[in-house]
């Protein structure tokens, strides 16, 4: 987490306000061993006043700036030089070129034009908690945190990956243990930013994977919501 640290440090000295989001947040959060979280890319929420702001302060630390996702404005920044084609296809080696993905909103969806999760709505109603790498960051608290995960993993086949299914199952055990997820909270939270559906497919995945997980009544208004090529598809697998 050496080099990350010390961007977000950077951004912080600006005054600019930095969320970390998935791999490397939940991989030292979540994961016995952070190795066994494996990424490529790390994700950064900044408000949308400080967007430009923090692509300044990237620039000075020597990253360019690549693609940007049209309709969620996400954008990619890479260090300058850094080769791009990866070590190997065996496995997810640790010299394979990384990037910071600067996001502006919580919003989730496959394209423009589709539904999209509102979780930008419901951004300052739960406090966040200081990121472990730094403490000039800091993570989604729940039940944004498991909304979040959840919509992502289950927007497309491309993102519904075992990994990421088995990340949802470590962290709702996890933070229904500690106390800190409530199942009240999760349901009314993403009925209100149109967020369920996109979760149906990932949570009954992991509910597979590791039963007894997930309640069976979030499940089923999680299924409620979602589309039915969603259902018929994630219900296959």
């Amino acid at each position: 987490t050496a080099a990350p640290r010390d961007d977000v440090n950077a951004l912080a000295a600006e005054g600019i306000e930095v969320t970390v989001h998935k791999g490397m947040h939940t991989a030292h959060a979540y994961f016995d061993d952070p190795g066994a979280r494996p990424f490529s890319d790390i994700d950064l929420h900044v408000s949308k006043s400080d967007e430009a702001a923090a692509g300044e302060v990237l620039s000075s630390l020597g990253f360019e700036k690549g693609a940007v996702c049209r309709w969620s404005r996400e954008v990619e920044w890479t260090l300058k030089g850094m080769n791009r084609e990866p070590r190997t296809l065996c496995l997810v080696h640790a010299d394979d070129p990384w990037s910071i993905d600067l996001r502006p909103s919580l919003n989730r969806g496959p394209y423009r034009g589709g539904r999209v999760s509102r979780l930008d709505e419901a951004s300052d109603e739960f406090g966040r908690q200081r990121w472990t790498g730094s403490a000039g960051a800091a993570v989604l608290g729940q039940p944004l945190l498991l909304l979040y995960l959840a919509a992502h993993t289950g927007m497309t086949l491309e993102t519904l990956t075992l990994l990421r299914i088995a990340e949802l199952a470590l962290v709702i055990r996890r933070d229904t243990e500690t106390g800190s997820l409530f199942w009240s909270e999760f349901l009314d939270v993403g009925r209100r930013t149109g967020t369920l559906g996109f979760c149906y497919p990932s949570l009954l995945c992991s509910e597979k994977i590791r039963p007894a997980t997930i309640p069976v009544e979030v499940l089923h208004q999680c299924r409620l919501a979602a589309p039915a090529t969603a259902r018929r598809i994630a219900e296959g697998l």
